[in-house]
Protein backbone atom coordinates (compact mmCIF):
# COMPACT_ATOMS: atom_id res chain seq x y z
CA UNK A 1 0.00 0.00 0.00
CA UNK A 2 2.52 2.46 0.64
CA UNK A 3 4.20 2.12 -2.89
CA UNK A 4 0.86 3.42 -4.27
CA UNK A 5 0.78 6.44 -2.45
CA UNK A 6 4.14 7.13 -3.37
CA UNK A 7 3.62 6.57 -6.95
CA UNK A 8 0.57 8.89 -6.40
CA UNK A 9 3.12 11.51 -5.37
CA UNK A 10 5.57 11.77 -7.90
CA UNK A 11 2.49 11.98 -10.66
CA UNK A 12 0.26 14.19 -8.95
CA UNK A 13 2.44 17.04 -9.88
CA UNK A 14 2.45 16.32 -13.07
CA UNK A 15 -0.88 15.85 -13.60
CA UNK A 16 -1.41 19.10 -12.01
CA UNK A 17 0.65 20.81 -14.24
CA UNK A 18 -0.60 18.81 -17.24
CA UNK A 19 -4.19 20.29 -16.49
CA UNK A 20 -2.54 23.79 -15.64
CA UNK A 21 -0.81 23.39 -19.13
CA UNK A 22 -4.05 22.44 -20.74
CA UNK A 23 -6.39 25.63 -18.99
CA UNK A 24 -3.58 27.31 -20.58
CA UNK A 25 -3.23 26.38 -23.85
CA UNK A 26 -7.01 26.66 -24.03
CA UNK A 27 -7.50 29.94 -22.73
CA UNK A 28 -5.34 32.09 -24.70
CA UNK A 29 -4.86 33.27 -28.25
CA UNK A 30 -1.73 33.32 -29.97
CA UNK A 31 -2.54 36.37 -31.50
CA UNK A 32 -2.91 38.15 -28.68
CA UNK A 33 -0.33 36.67 -26.54
CA UNK A 34 3.28 38.50 -25.59
CA UNK A 35 6.66 36.85 -27.72
CA UNK A 36 7.47 34.85 -25.14
CA UNK A 37 4.61 33.06 -23.31
CA UNK A 38 4.66 31.61 -27.43
CA UNK A 39 7.81 29.66 -26.53
CA UNK A 40 6.31 28.38 -23.21
CA UNK A 41 3.94 25.47 -24.76
CA UNK A 42 6.91 24.21 -26.85
CA UNK A 43 9.40 23.69 -24.17
CA UNK A 44 6.35 22.60 -21.60
CA UNK A 45 5.99 19.56 -24.19
CA UNK A 46 9.80 19.50 -25.05
CA UNK A 47 9.87 18.68 -20.67
CA UNK A 48 6.84 16.20 -20.71
CA UNK A 49 8.19 14.33 -23.72
CA UNK A 50 11.80 14.22 -21.76
CA UNK A 51 10.39 12.91 -18.49
CA UNK A 52 7.77 10.34 -20.39
CA UNK A 53 10.80 8.67 -22.38
CA UNK A 54 13.06 8.96 -19.21
CA UNK A 55 10.70 6.81 -17.34
CA UNK A 56 9.87 4.17 -20.60
CA UNK A 57 13.50 3.88 -21.07
CA UNK A 58 14.47 3.09 -17.33
CA UNK A 59 11.48 0.88 -16.90
CA UNK A 60 12.55 -1.19 -19.65
CA UNK A 61 16.20 -1.37 -18.15
CA UNK A 62 17.81 -1.91 -21.69
CA UNK A 63 20.72 1.14 -21.32
CA UNK A 64 24.04 0.10 -19.93
CA UNK A 65 24.21 3.28 -18.05
CA UNK A 66 22.17 6.86 -16.76
CA UNK A 67 23.86 8.94 -18.89
CA UNK A 68 22.32 7.51 -22.29
CA UNK A 69 19.06 7.52 -20.57
CA UNK A 70 19.42 11.26 -20.46
CA UNK A 71 20.91 11.67 -23.51
CA UNK A 72 18.35 9.53 -25.53
CA UNK A 73 15.51 11.16 -23.82
CA UNK A 74 16.83 15.00 -24.16
CA UNK A 75 17.51 14.04 -28.18
CA UNK A 76 13.87 12.71 -28.52
CA UNK A 77 11.96 14.78 -26.84
CA UNK A 78 14.91 17.44 -28.72
CA UNK A 79 13.70 16.05 -32.41
CA UNK A 80 10.01 16.17 -31.27
CA UNK A 81 10.08 20.43 -30.21
CA UNK A 82 12.06 20.86 -33.70
CA UNK A 83 9.78 19.27 -35.35
CA UNK A 84 6.49 20.57 -33.69
CA UNK A 85 8.74 24.50 -34.44
CA UNK A 86 9.22 23.80 -37.77
CA UNK A 87 5.37 22.34 -38.33
CA UNK A 88 3.62 25.53 -36.63
CA UNK A 89 6.06 27.89 -38.63
CA UNK A 90 4.74 26.13 -41.71
CA UNK A 91 8.00 24.64 -42.55
CA UNK A 92 7.90 21.52 -42.14
CA UNK A 93 7.80 19.16 -45.16
CA UNK A 94 7.74 15.42 -45.53
CA UNK A 95 11.14 15.49 -46.93
CA UNK A 96 12.67 17.39 -44.06
CA UNK A 97 10.84 15.36 -41.19
CA UNK A 98 12.50 12.24 -42.70
CA UNK A 99 16.07 13.36 -43.45
CA UNK A 100 16.12 14.86 -39.24
CA UNK A 101 14.47 11.57 -38.02
CA UNK A 102 16.60 9.43 -39.97
CA UNK A 103 20.14 11.70 -39.28
CA UNK A 104 19.17 11.71 -35.13
CA UNK A 105 18.01 7.73 -35.53
CA UNK A 106 22.09 7.21 -37.00
CA UNK A 107 23.47 9.72 -34.03
CA UNK A 108 21.61 7.90 -31.56
CA UNK A 109 23.09 4.75 -32.46
CA UNK A 110 26.25 5.96 -33.02
CA UNK A 111 26.25 6.68 -29.24
CA UNK A 112 24.45 4.13 -28.37
CA UNK A 113 27.22 1.49 -29.97
CA UNK A 114 30.33 4.05 -28.24
CA UNK A 115 31.83 2.76 -25.27
CA UNK A 116 32.81 5.98 -23.74
CA UNK A 117 33.56 5.08 -20.36
CA UNK A 118 35.85 1.98 -21.38
CA UNK A 119 33.87 -0.74 -19.73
Amino acid sequence: MKRNVLNLNKILPFVLFAISFFVFIMATSPNTVPLPLLVVPFIVIGFFIYFFVKAVVQGTKTPRDGISVKLLALSISSLAVLLLLLQSLDQLTLRDGLLTTIFATMFWVYIWKADFLGK
